[in-house]
């Protein structure tokens, strides 16, 4: 190899490296915000999952109540 295809070389090298330093520093910052947005997501999903726990319990509780209410008071309207 010639002395001037080495250093074409070497200086495309260097173009390549600035460039690659420059578009790294953006791929890292999108990568921090999409993990940012999986954690925030992932929270949200909890927190809904929690949501829909509790509903459901509430639910769950609000009808064993009405059965014992309708069972109590079939049994007032026995007494009677």
């Amino acid at each position: 190899m010639s002395g001037a295809r080495i250093r074409q070389k070497f200086a495309k090298k260097r173009s390549l490296h600035e460039v690659n330093e420059h578009f790294s520093q953006i791929f890292n910052a999108i990568i921090v915000l999409r993990s940012n947005r999986a954690k925030v997501s992932e929270q949200h999903s909890e927190h809904i999952n929690k949501q829909h726990a509790l509903n459901n319990n509430t639910r769950r509780r609000n009808r064993i109540i009405t059965r014992h209410k309708s069972a109590y008071l079939s049994l007032e309207t026995v007494r009677e």
